[in-house]
């Protein structure tokens, strides 16, 4: 198991990192701490802590009353350096823009489509800067509207990953220091950002997705193109970075047992584990390579889940899953957390499932076809999970296999939790839905394919909030809003 992310080192790298890329240049303040945790969805605790050590880095300077002052400022000298530094991570940057080009389009279209965005903080900095002509700060106001458009989901995971794309995607050096991409992508700046302003406000959500999609492809190209122009302008440089792209949308939450939790949780939901098979914490801790103690925090969790029954003299045995404990496990703040962090997951999977999809289809094989259509001797088996396995292994984008991958393990165990008494009924609803997806890709229809299989995600997404609304009042469920369908 690899070493668990803290919530301190996952806020400290990431605002190291953005300062260490001149997302914020020197002098710029940095958000208020009050704005830091809601960003990053922790307490004031952790966000005093990290801005102590990059103060101590010598990176910020913190007043009393202000918000923390950058000093660090990259070396002037250095562009060489960066322009090296964006050649040995082309590997990774390239994939970013490629992914953004496929997955924003339907985030944005979504998250924008009931947004008052003329009445947001930042709407009249992005404004005036699409006015102000050419500079090199123009896109950081329209960066900054772009994350109050996303906060107004009330979905951390989408800010988040917007976030994350600007981090890898160093968008710093493209706009304000590669003349390449300043001159043939941002030489009408004001333009193009009144232009995504404009389409943002826009009322009809399918212009809104062609639009924003040819927007980012044109962009992911410009990008493409200014890294190969800088590969002719240094032919010498062959050094490979050893970063890759890492998505945590956990924000250092998944510790150890939580991560043991689920995935209990996923092999009792998928028949792994049998009713009546003995848990051993032993056997676990061997497993997992964790301390007994860890398990045991873990098996109690289960316990409390109506997952398993701790029966004296045989150890922690897995039981037929107990609803009625679920609403008592509502009491506790961690399980409200972990169900409303897992209907964020459903929400962002039903916009980046579609995308991925489409991707993915054209390098599904038939054999890899006669394999899922191979009768099943389960008949309650999830053919849904089957279908994911496949894309997994058939998206060859590395930057997207990864979201898809890390979006996917948030929302796995959460079906089961949810859907114990009503299992059986929703599972031959969504196998049959699944069935069809293998139709369209029988018959190459592949936006058929994408469109099919973001609908089985809309499908468990809606009989999630109404399944918690009714059965357990989870009124956390009430607020989120199904995305609409799109065509990709």
């Amino acid at each position: 198991m690899q070493p668990k992310e803290t919530r301190f080192s996952y806020v400290y790298q990431d605002l190291k990192k953005r300062i260490i890329d001149s997302q914020y240049r020197k002098g710029e303040c940095l958000p208020s701490s009050r704005r830091l945790c809601d960003e990053f969805q922790v307490g004031i605790f952790t966000i005093t802590n990290v801005l102590d050590a990059l103060k101590q880095e010598g990176l910020i300077e913190i007043q009393p009353r202000r918000a923390p002052i950058v000093t660090y400022q990259r070396d002037r000298s250095g562009l060489q350096a960066q322009e090296y530094a964006i050649l040995a991570q082309r590997d990774v940057i390239v994939p970013v823009y490629q992914t953004i080009a496929l997955l924003m389009p339907s985030i944005f279209t979504f998250a924008s489509q009931n947004c008052p965005i003329d009445t947001l903080p930042g709407y009249e900095r992005a404004v005036k800067a699409g006015k102000s002509g050419i500079q090199m700060s123009a896109w950081r106001p329209l960066s900054e509207l772009c994350k109050e458009i996303l906060n107004y989901t009330g979905n951390p995971l989408l800010s988040n990953l917007f976030t994350n794309f600007e981090l890898y995607g160093c968008l710093p050096f493209f706009t304000e220091k590669n003349e390449y991409f300043i001159q043939n992508f941002l030489q009408d700046a004001p333009p193009v950002t009144a232009w995504i302003i404009d389409t943002l406000k826009g009322n009809d959500p399918v212009q809104k997705y062609l639009w924003l999609y040819h927007m980012y492809q044109d962009l992911a190209d410009h990008v493409e193109e200014s890294i190969q122009q800088l590969e002719k302008e240094i032919p010498e440089h062959r050094e490979k970075s050893s970063i890759a792209f890492c998505w945590h949308p956990d924000h250092g939450r998944d510790y150890h047992y939580a991560h043991i939790v689920r995935e209990l949780t996923n092999k009792i939901g998928f028949g792994d584990l049998a009713v009546g098979a003995l848990l051993t914490e032993g056997q676990l801790a061997k497993e997992y390579g964790v301390s007994v103690s860890t398990v045991r925090s873990a098996l109690s969790v289960l316990g409390m889940r109506g997952l398993t029954k701790t029966v004296q003299g045989k150890g922690t045995l897995v039981i037929k899953p107990d609803d009625s404990q679920v609403f008592q496990a509502l009491r506790f703040r961690s399980t409200r957390t972990e169900l409303l962090t897992y209907l964020y997951a459903l929400q962002l999977m039903v916009l980046i499932s579609g995308p991925s999809a489409f991707y993915a289809a054209p390098r599904i094989s038939q054999e890899d076809l006669k394999m899922l259509l191979k009768p099943s001797g389960d008949a309650t088996g999830i053919l849904l999970s089957d279908l994911v396995f496949l894309l997994k292994k058939r998206i060859d984008l590395s930057v997207l296999q990864t979201i898809f991958s890390e979006t996917d393990r948030l929302t796995q165990w959460g079906y089961y939790f949810t859907f114990y008494s009503e299992k059986k009924q929703l599972t031959h609803t969504l196998n049959k839905m699944c069935r069809e997806l293998l139709n369209h890709l029988k018959n190459d229809n592949f936006q058929a394919f994408a469109e099919g299989f973001s609908d089985c995600y809309r499908f468990i997404l809606d009989a999630a909030c109404k399944f918690m609304l009714k059965k357990y009042r989870f009124t956390g469920a009430s607020s989120l809003i199904i995305p609409p369908k799109f065509s990709f």
